[in-house]
C-alpha cells in the first residue's frame, strides 16, 4: 500500500477503507488502486490514477486537500478546500462529510443535496456553510465563520458514493492562538522581570557598595604603600613613576658639535642616528647633551626606535673625558652606562660589564641622576623595572648625557615632558600649558586606577637592599 502520495503539488488523497477506523496519518491510496499502478508501470502518476480509475467498472475517484495548513485569523474565516479526481458533479454525491478526529464529531454534513444538521457539533451550528458554485468542478469547499481558537486542528473531509468512499486530511492553523501564546507568554516574561528588578537594583546597589569598598581599602593600601617608598625611595628600586616625584625633568638637546660626523643629528636636536650603518669604526660614534648637571636630581628618557640587531650604549659621562681614542665606558674613566649588545643588555663597569636582568625589551630607557648621594640608576620605562644602579659615585664638574651608537639602524630619542610645555610663547604658549597639564591629571588618573588594580599583585619590599 502506497502512503502520503502527492499528486503535482495538489495535496494529500485518501483511500478506500471502513469507517469503523480512521487513524491520523497522511491518507494513503487504496490498495487496489496501488496494486493497479504498481502492474502498469506507468511513470505519470496522474495518467496511472486516471487509467486505473478508467478500468475500474465501479464509480471511483479520489479526494485531495491541500498539503500545507490552511492558516486563518481568530474572529475571520476560514476556507478548507476540497475536490475529487477525475473531476465529476458532487451535487448528485451520496455525502459529503467533514468531520474533526472522530466521524461522528461532524462539521458539516451534505446529503441529499441539502446541508443536514443532524450529527453536527453545536459548535459549527450556523457558522458553517458549504460553497456549492464550484461543485460542477469536482470542488467543494466549506467555509467556516468567525473563526474560534478551539476551530485549529485537523480536519477530514469525506465523499461517499455507493459502497466506495474516500477521505482527505486537511490542517487548520488559528493564527490569533499563537498570538494569544505570545502575547501571553511575553506578558508573564515582563511581569516576571518587574518582579525581579527590585532585587535585581538592590543587588548592583551592593555590588557597587562592595566594589566602592574594595576600591577604599585598595587606594588606603596604595597610600600607606606609597607613603612607606617615600621614606625611604632611595632603597626601594622600584616604580619609576614614583621615583619621577623626587626628580626634576632635566630638559637639553644634543650638542651637534660634540657629534661624530658618521652621525646625524635630527633638526630639533632632539633624536639620533647613523648616516651610514654599514662604516665599522664604531667604538667613535657618540655624542653629548648640550647641557650638564653639577647639582640637584634630575631624570631623562630615551626613546630606542629600531633597536633589533643593533648595538648601543647610552647614559652619563664626566666633562672633558677623552672620546677620540680607543676606550671603554667604565666609571673609572668617567662613564656611568647601559647598553645593548648582540649577546644581550648590560651595564658597563670598571671590571667589565653585568649582565641585565630583562623581563621586557625596553623602548624607553630611564636615566636618574642624584647628583648629591653620588647615585645614577636606569629604568625600563616600558615595563617601570630597575636595570641598574651605580652607587656611591664620585663625581666632580660637569656630567653630561652620554649616547653612543656602536652598530645598527637604531634611533635614540629624548623624551622629557618638560620639552612640549616650553615650545610655546604668549597665549598659544599658555594654552599649549593648559592642555598638557590636563592631560597629565588625566594620565596621573589613569595610572592610580591601574596601580590600585594592581596593587594586590605588588609585594614591595621598601627595606630590600639594592640589586
Amino acid at each position: 500500500m502506497l502512503r502520503g502520495v502527492e499528486v503535482c503539488g495538489e495535496g494529500t488523497i485518501g483511500h478506500v477503507r471502513s469507517q469503523e477506523e480512521w487513524p491520523l496519518t497522511t491518507s494513503p491510496i487504496g490498495s487496489d488502486v496501488a496494486d493497479e499502478i504498481s502492474e502498469t508501470g506507468c511513470d505519470n502518476l496522474l495518467h496511472c490514477l486516471s487509467s486505473t480509475l478508467e478500468n475500474d467498472p465501479g464509480e471511483q475517484f479520489l479526494v485531495f486537500g491541500p498539503s500545507d495548513p490552511t492558516v486563518a485569523v481568530r474572529g475571520g474565516e476560514a476556507v478548507l478546500p476540497c475536490s475529487v479526481f477525475p473531476a465529476m458533479s458532487l451535487e448528485d454525491m451520496e455525502e459529503l462529510r467533514w468531520f474533526r478526529t472522530r466521524f461522528s464529531e461532524a462539521v458539516l454534513v451534505y446529503r441529499d443535496q441539502e446541508e443536514q444538521k443532524e450529527g453536527q457539533m453545536p459548535e459549527y451550528s450556523w457558522r458553517t456553510l458549504l460553497v456549492k458554485d464550484q461543485f460542477h468542478q469536482g470542488k467543494a469547499p466549506v467555509r467556516i465563520q468567525n473563526v474560534q481558537a478551539s476551530d485549529s486542528g485537523i480536519y477530514v473531509c469525506h465523499f461517499k458514493q455507493g459502497l466506495f468512499y474516500e477521505e482527505a486530511i486537511l490542517e487548520l492553523k488559528v493564527a490569533g492562538c499563537y498570538l494569544l501564546r505570545r502575547e501571553h507568554s511575553a506578558r508573564r516574561e515582563v511581569q516576571q522581570k518587574l518582579r525581579n528588578l527590585p532585587r535585581e537594583k538592590d543587588e548592583l546597589q551592593q555590588t557597587k557598595e562592595d566594589a566602592l569598598r574594595t576600591t577604599n581599602v585598595l587606594k588606603e593600601e596604595l597610600g600607606r604603600r606609597k607613603a612607606a617608598y617615600n621614606a625611604a625611595w632611595r632603597k626601594a628600586q622600584l616604580y619609576a613613576d614614583w621615583r619621577k616625584e623626587h626628580f626634576q625633568a632635566w630638559t637639553f638637546t644634543l650638542d651637534p658639535d660634540s657629534a661624530h660626523p658618521n652621525l646625524a643629528i635630527s633638526q630639533d636636536k632632539m633624536s639620533v642616528t647613523q648616516k651610514d650603518s654599514t662604516v665599522c669604526l664604531d667604538d667613535l660614534f657618540t655624542v653629548l647633551g648640550i647641557k650638564g648637571i653639577s647639582s640637584g636630581r634630575y631624570y631623562w628618557e630615551v626613546k630606542l626606535r629600531n633597536r633589533e640587531g643593533s648595538k648601543w650604549i647610552l647614559g652619563v659621562c664626566r666633562e672633558g673625558v677623552d672620546r677620540k681614542d680607543f676606550y671603554f665606558e667604565r666609571p673609572d674613566k668617567g662613564f656611568w652606562t647601559v647598553g645593548q649588545s648582540g649577546s644581550g643588555y648590560w651595564a658597563y663597569i670598571d671590571t667589565g660589564r653585568a649582565s641585565l636582568s630583562i623581563g621586557q625589551a625596553p623602548q624607553s630607557i630611564g636615566v636618574f641622576v642624584d647628583y648629591t648621594e653620588g647615585d645614577i640608576s636606569f629604568y625600563n620605562m616600558s615595563d617601570m623595572s630597575h636595570l641598574f644602579s651605580f652607587h656611591e659615585a664620585s663625581f666632580s664638574g660637569n656630567l653630561f648625557p652620554y649616547f653612543r651608537i656602536r652598530s645598527g639602524e637604531v634611533s635614540m630619542i629624548i623624551s622629557s615632558m618638560t620639552c612640549a610645555s616650553e615650545v610655546g610663547e604668549g597665549e598659544e604658549g599658555r594654552k599649549g600649558k593648559k592642555r598638557s597639564r590636563g592631560k597629565e591629571r588625566e594620565e596621573g588618573k589613569d595610572g592610580e586606577e591601574k596601580m590600585i588594580l594592581e596593587v594586590r599583585k605588588m609585594d614591595v619590599d621598601i627595606g630590600a637592599s639594592p640589586a
